[in-house]
């Protein structure tokens, strides 16, 4: 709660934007829920947990649980007071990843459950150098490529999918290659965060083979509401 309030001053002082907000509204509760972003910035996911508050008082579904990489940022001291509402996968090891899918995070959200994930895999600026990049059609947009595994996570599921685009993260919390010996940086609030909240959507009727394209695409599409 002490957060979500941090985060409507920011808003209120219009430093982060969010469009489209009326569409989480939308999705029905006693379905599994991925919000997936573009990830420019570590700022992201610091952001988008509010966007459930306060529906997350009033219903344990609607908690949001985020993905992280175990190694550089579950297993860090400082993130022992949310470690409750994180799922951590071993980037890397393809058996662990799978496991983590398939025991974790796929029962969860067949329970109802809300997850956060970044499908880049990592910052959209490491992510084009691991991968290459992806861009939209009108050339205003780029991502880096999703990892091709991600359609394990997806395939043959009814979970509702709501893209997000955000923009600005890396103003306020600059890119570096590593934080690993960083605590924590300070934010700019000077600087501006929007995101954009798009269409829910499901795969049930994409192929194995396109769900990655079509997630890409999908969230390439994002559109201002």
């Amino acid at each position: 709660m002490f957060y979500s309030i941090l985060l409507w001053i920011a808003r209120t002082a219009g430093r982060v934007q969010f469009y489209g907000s009326e569409r989480i509204s939308e999705c029905p509760e006693n379905k599994g829920l991925i919000l997936i972003s573009n990830h420019p910035s570590l700022w992201e996911p610091a952001l988008y947990p509010s966007l459930f508050f306060p529906r997350c008082l009033f219903s344990s579904r609607r908690v949001p649980y985020s993905v992280v990489d175990k190694e550089n940022y579950y297993d860090k001291w400082w993130f022992a007071p949310i470690r409750p509402f994180l799922i951590p996968i071993e980037r890397g090891n393809a058996r662990r990843e799978l496991q983590t899918i398939q025991k974790e995070i796929r029962p969860f959200l067949e329970q109802g459950g809300v997850l956060i994930l970044f499908p880049e895999g990592s910052r959209t600026f490491k992510a084009k150098k691991i991968r290459g990049g992806k861009r939209s059609p009108s050339g205003g947009r780029e991502i880096g490529e999703f990892p091709r595994g991600i359609r394990k996570l997806f395939a043959d599921s009814d979970f509702l999918i709501l893209p997000c685009w955000a923009e600005g993260g890396d103003k306020v919390v600059p890119n570096k290659e590593s934080f690993s010996k960083t605590i924590f940086q300070f934010p700019n609030f000077l600087k501006k965060t929007t995101i954009i909240i798009g269409e829910p959507f499901s795969v049930r009727d994409i192929s194995k083979d396109r769900i990655v394209e079509y997630l890409e695409d999908k969230l390439l599409q994002v559109k201002e509401g």
